[in-house]
């Protein structure tokens, strides 16, 4: 079995190799890590996988799916998300 810290260090890893990758221009493996992130998870981490992902979206030009992921965002963390731009 796998410890809860073992778990939790994965987590934090695999969170800023999206961030990381986002930010070097690998958008679409930034998305891949997200998505990981949120197998299972509706939520999406309470919205703010779901926006990374939207803002990923939105920075190759698939704006459909930049608009679905940041409709979660703002469902599951309007007060965050409402109205918060995709730049």
């Amino acid at each position: 079995m796998v410890s809860k810290e073992k778990l939790s260090a994965v987590f934090t890893a695999l969170a800023s190799a999206g961030d990381r990758l986002a930010s070097l221009g690998d958008f679409q493996h930034s998305n891949e890590c997200f998505q990981a992130l949120s197998v299972g998870d509706e939520t999406y981490e309470n919205g703010d996988f779901a926006f990374a992902i939207a803002k990923n979206y939105f920075a190759i030009g698939d704006f459909e799916n930049a608009q679905k992921y940041r409709a979660i965002a703002e469902r599951f963390n309007p007060a965050v998300y409402l109205g918060k731009e995709l730049k």
